[in-house]
């Protein structure tokens, strides 16, 4: 009889160490159901920070001539996207990253940052060049940082990775792999919070 009573309490402390964990589960899929941001293929983005850490800051070349700094972006959403020109996922994404930079030109609040992580500009300005969304191409703060020191400070180390910082310099989503960013879920989200 002894036995079947610790059998009976054993069972009992499993069943009730299961519910608990079902229900914690539960109460934190209600808690942040409506919150996840869309990714950009539409379904909820599963790799999501559930708590906003503070943007590391980095310098690399501008396109444009001179130093770009990443903090001089804070007061505003910037889409941060790790990639180089020997990465065929990341040369996949880059037509769709032109067309919603063009398409969020006009933007006061929001600036697509490609980061490139390729040793010279040669193979990039030829990328670009040769992309059927090369009229968003001015729209993109280009930079390179030979060093790929940039993309470490944010864990990436496969690519493309894209993050979006928030206005208080806070990363808030993480986007691991190729996006679709003119996926209709991703607009809208962002043209709320950043037009």
């Amino acid at each position: 009889m002894g036995m079947r009573r610790n059998h009976a309490r054993a069972l009992m402390g499993g069943t009730v160490a299961a519910a608990t964990i079902i229900l914690a589960g539960a109460y934190w899929m209600m808690a942040n159901r409506g919150s996840e941001l869309p990714a950009a293929g539409g379904a909820p983005l599963a790799a999501a920070f559930r708590q906003a850490a503070e943007a590391a800051d980095f310098t690399a070349e501008s396109r444009k001539g001179g130093v770009f700094r990443l903090s001089s972006l804070r007061g505003k959403y910037v889409l941060l996207n790790f990639w180089a020109t020997w990465c065929p996922p990341c040369v996949e994404e880059m037509p769709s990253l032109l067309r919603f930079a063009s398409f969020a030109r006009g933007w006061k609040n929001l600036v697509v940052v490609a980061a490139s992580m390729d040793e010279e500009w040669e193979p990039v300005v030829r990328l670009m060049r040769s992309m059927p969304a090369r009229d968003g191409a001015d729209a993109v703060e280009l930079v390179l940082d030979r060093s790929g020191r940039s993309a470490s400070q944010y864990g990436t180390s496969k690519y493309p990775e894209t993050f979006l910082i928030d206005p208080g310099f806070r990363v808030v989503r993480k986007f691991a792999g190729s996006q679709n960013w003119m996926e209709e879920g991703w607009l809208r989200w962002i043209s709320e919070k950043a037009r």
